[in-house]
C-alpha cells in the first residue's frame, strides 16, 4: 500500500465522515442462519430453502448450504420408529447422492454419499459409526470413510412421520460462488405394507439432468468503499476527540474469508491494543479508527492475518504517519 497518495487516503476519509453506515466483516455464507440440528423444524429457520418433492407424495425434502455444509430436512410417513437392529433383513433407511458422475451407470462414484438406517446391510454391511440409533454409510469419491466427526443427524418420530435433520460437511467438494450441488436420494420405511420412494419424484440414478439442483448464489461486489470499525466511538463524535486511523489494504485475488489481527505495540513489545476480526473476501480495505491513546510515544503497528502479513498505513487528520 505504500503506492497510495495522500489524496487518495483524504478521499477515503470525507467519504467515510459523510456515512453512517458501520458495515462488518463476515464470513459469505449462502445461509443466513444455520438450522439447528435438533430434529424440530424451527420457526424460519427452513424458509428460503430449496424444497424437493417425494415420489409418490410420501414426504418432503428442504436443502440449504453453506461453502461448509449440506443442511437437510427429511420428512417421510412412517408408523414405525425403528432404530438400530429393529428389524433385521430389512431396513428404516435415509440416503442422499452428492454430484453423481454424468455418464455412469446409477451415476456412479459420487462426490458424497450418505446412508442412515436401521442395518448396514442394507448398503453391504459396513457401519461406518452409529449416530443418533442408527447405523451409516459415508462415501467420498467411491470410498467409504469413517464418519466425519463434524457432520450432524437428528431424528424425532411424531407417530405419523419420521422427521431427520442433517448437517453434512463438504470439505472433499469445496463448493464456491455458482457452484451446483447435484443431489437425489431415497427413502425406505420397513414395515407391513412398507414401501421405497425416491427424491426427486423423476429421479433416474444414472441421469444427472434428473437430480435436484441447488445452485450457489452469485459472488457479492467487491465494495471498493471498504470496512468502517469505529471501536466503540459514534460517528458524531469521532472528530472530537484525535483519533487515528488504520488502513489496511486486503489481496484481490482471496476468495475465501480469513482472520485478520491488528495489534499496536510498544517498541517494548507491550501490547497496548489488539483486535482480531474475520474478513470477507469481497472487501478491497479495512479503516480502523482507534483512539490516540492507545498509540504510545514509540509505538509499533503490527497487522498480520492467517493468509500473511497485510501492507497497511497509518493516518491521523493531518496526514499521513507511518506505512507498514
Amino acid at each position: 500500500m505504500s503506492n497510495l497518495k495522500v489524496k487518495t487516503i483524504t478521499m477515503l476519509l470525507i467519504a467515510i465522515f459523510m456515512t453512517s453506515t458501520l458495515v462488518m466483516a463476515t464470513p459469505v455464507s449462502a445461509v443466513s442462519a444455520s438450522p439447528a440440528i435438533d430434529g424440530v423444524i424451527g420457526a424460519g429457520e427452513w424458509d428460503g430453502a430449496l424444497e424437493i418433492q417425494v415420489a409418490s407424495s410420501k414426504g418432503i425434502v428442504r436443502v440449504q448450504a453453506t461453502f461448509d455444509y449440506l443442511y437437510m430436512l427429511l420428512i417421510v410417513e412412517d408408523l414405525t420408529d425403528n432404530r438400530i437392529l429393529t428389524s433385521l433383513g430389512s431396513n428404516d433407511k435415509t440416503s442422499v447422492n452428492i454430484n453423481p458422475t454424468v455418464g455412469a451407470s446409477w451415476g456412479m462414484p459420487c462426490d458424497i454419499i450418505f446412508e442412515m438406517g436401521t442395518d448396514a446391510a442394507s448398503w453391504g454391511g459396513v457401519n461406518a459409526n452409529d449416530i443418533d440409533g442408527y447405523q451409516t454409510n459415508w462415501v467420498v469419491d467411491g470410498v467409504q470413510k469413517s464418519l466425519p466427526t463434524n457432520l450432524e443427524a437428528m431424528t424425532l418420530f411424531n407417530g405419523t412421520h419420521r422427521i431427520t435433520e442433517w448437517k453434512l460437511p463438504l470439505a472433499s467438494i469445496d463448493p464456491t460462488y455458482e457452484d451446483i450441488l447435484k443431489l437425489g436420494g431415497n427413502f425406505d420405511v420397513d414395515e407391513r405394507g412398507g414401501f421405497k420412494a425416491r427424491y426427486p419424484v423423476d429421479l433416474n440414478w444414472s441421469d444427472v439432468s434428473t437430480y435436484a439442483d441447488y445452485t450457489y448464489p452469485k459472488a457479492p461486489p467487491r465494495n471498493r468503499h471498504g470496512i468502517v470499525l469505529f471501536d466503540g466511538v459514534y460517528m458524531a463524535e469521532m472528530w472530537k476527540t484525535p483519533h487515528k486511523l488504520i488502513l489496511v489494504e486486503f489481496p484481490e485475488d482471496q476468495e475465501s474469508s480469513y482472520s485478520l489481527t491488528i495489534t499496536v505495540m510498544t517498541q517494548n513489545g507491550e501490547t497496548t491494543y489488539i483486535k482480531t476480526l474475520i474478513v470477507s473476501p469481497r472487501y478491497d480495505y479495512l479503516a480502523l479508527y482507534l483512539h490516540a491513546s492507545v498509540f504510545p510515544p514509540d509505538y509499533v503497528v503490527v497487522v498480520s492475518s492467517s493468509i500473511g502479513d497485510l501492507p497497511y498505513l497509518v493516518a491521523s487528520r493531518i496526514g499521513i504517519e507511518r506505512v507498514g
